[in-house]
């Protein structure tokens, strides 16, 4: 998928005839992620450099939003996840004290992702004002 978004924004920066050193003008993204990213140089840029970039090459605003909605889906099939893991160490013979502990731990860090998340969505969000 990446090859893909990378190719994508390489033909649109020339669709526009912009050089790498322009569209990093534009967008506020380093040339060396620009040319890091159109030459498949394994550095992954940020999703919030991916809509600056699209905004600059005046792709659609939500060419990107794919990546955070994929995000949502993987939060759900946690939390299922979460009940099938409790209900199987109870099953096993792990007491409800130690099961319900590992699970606040799983909780918490399905917490913090989700404030990432929004925090992501916000700064994107911000981007384009």
């Amino acid at each position: 998928m990446l090859e893909a978004i990378a190719f994508l924004i390489k033909e649109q920066r020339a669709e526009l005839n912009l050089t790498v050193a322009q569209l990093s003008e534009r967008s506020g993204v380093s040339v060396g992620v620009i040319s890091d990213l159109e030459n498949n140089r394994g550095r992954v840029p940020s999703l919030i450099n991916f809509v600056k970039l699209a905004k600059a090459l005046k792709l659609p605003d939500d060419m990107f939003t794919g990546l955070i909605e994929g995000n949502i889906d993987i939060q759900r099939n946690t939390e299922q996840l979460r009940e099938n893991l409790k209900d199987a160490m109870l099953h096993y013979g792990l007491n409800e004290s130690n099961a319900e502990m590992f699970i606040t731990q799983i909780d918490s860090i399905i917490a913090i992702q989700t404030s990432e998340r929004r925090d992501l969505k916000s700064k994107i969000t911000d981007c384009g004002n």
